[in-house]
């Protein structure tokens, strides 16, 4: 298990125009709001870099287990309201990712971890697809996306100048089988066992018609 139930999720701004850096320029974070079972309130910190190609989220309590006699299955999900002020006239969305983690499975056990996100105003979602690993495996894993499942890139409305996206994150434990006083271990964190794996969301940006 890792010291640390920690993850960065890193918003890579890239230009779907110009070139492949090219944004508003001046979009900040303006409010970040949390819940859910793997993320309690005040568990959740996040950070935009100067140059607004980065945003970072920090989780220190996402984690799920079982032992395989008092639980089976359990699973954790978090949801975070990222409010980002961006000027008129513009409008972006998450058209990739790598998202990781560490795993320790025992046979007979399996992980899942899975990501979609969307904005307000928006019925469609985006997925990122769900990730699937079986035991026995004990390390960090990584599983990367070069698009959401079946192209289905969700922009943000071009109106109002601050566009909350809602990006909600989802990891399982479970027991295949049930043997009775059998001990089936499975634990899947956001986090490595150094805590420096990052996760990563590329993000496109367009000008409003």
């Amino acid at each position: 298990m890792p010291s640390r139930k920690l993850i960065s999720v890193l918003l890579l701004i890239q230009s779907q125009i110009v070139s492949a850096w090219d944004g508003p320029g001046s979009a900040v974070i303006s409010a970040v709001n949390s819940h859910g079972t793997g993320c309690p309130s005040g568990t959740v910190s996040v950070s935009l870099t100067p140059d607004q190609k980065t945003m970072t989220m920090l989780f220190d309590r996402y984690v799920s287990e079982i032992d395989g006699v008092h639980s089976i299955v359990d699973k954790k999900f978090c949801m975070v309201d990222v409010n980002l002020q961006i000027p008129s006239g513009w409008s972006f969305s998450l058209f990739s990712s790598d998202y990781r983690g560490f795993a320790n499975l025992d046979p007979g056990t399996m992980g899942v971890q899975e990501i979609v996100y969307t904005f307000d105003s928006q019925a469609q979602q985006a997925s990122f697809g769900a990730q699937v690993l079986r035991g026995p495996y004990s390390g960090d894993y990584v599983f990367r996306y070069l698009a959401p499942v079946g192209g289905g890139v969700v922009w943000s409305p071009c109106s109002g100048s601050v566009q909350t996206l809602h990006i909600q994150t989802a990891v399982l434990a479970r027991a295949l089988t049930r043997s009775p006083g059998r001990v089936m271990n499975a634990s899947v964190a956001l986090d490595s066992m150094d805590g420096s794996v990052q996760q990563k969301f590329a993000v496109q940006w367009q000008r409003c018609r």
